[in-house]
């Protein structure tokens, strides 16, 4: 069936450790939750505009960025193509700085700060993470450097 093709695409024979095969679900995760926000702001914009202090535009846009960002990096990751690694930290760092932008900035009331230690917890391990898989010796060379060997 349909899901067993999906296994063993993403089985050992694609030669990608479970790393970056969760790096890669993680950019897809970032990418879904854009669209999400994307298709959202735009289905409830009138409701959106007479609560927000500011335009659904942003929201709009902001999703927008982050699917971009979540699909490249993961398409980029995947395949191994050039400037990978410059995509993964520029993409990991402009999305990290618009969630805490927003969250400090836009959205001031007391119940989105409740859980503020969960957020900069998670934040800090899914970065941390990031940064392991990028500069793990063992990673770079079993697959980031795979690329250069070919060319």
């Amino acid at each position: 069936m349909i899901l067993d093709k999906v296994v063993d695409a993403l089985g050992h024979s694609s030669g990608r450790s479970w790393e970056l095969k969760l790096l890669t679900l993680m950019y897809l995760i970032t990418a879904a939750a854009g669209l999400q926000r994307l298709v959202s702001a735009l289905q409830t914009w009138t409701f959106l505009a007479s609560l927000l202090p500011f335009s659904p535009l942003y929201l709009v846009l902001s999703g927008l960025l982050w699917v971009l960002l979540g699909a490249l990096s993961a398409v980029w990751l995947w395949f191994n193509l050039k400037r990978t690694l410059t995509l993964l930290v520029a993409s990991s760092l402009i999305v990290t700085a618009t969630y805490w932008i927003e969250r400090l900035y836009l959205y001031r009331n007391d119940p989105a700060q409740e859980n503020l230690p969960f957020a900069v917890t998670v934040t800090l391990c899914a970065l941390v993470y990031i940064a392991l898989v990028i500069v793990s010796h063992n990673q770079r060379q079993r697959f980031f450097r795979k690329r250069t060997e070919h060319e």
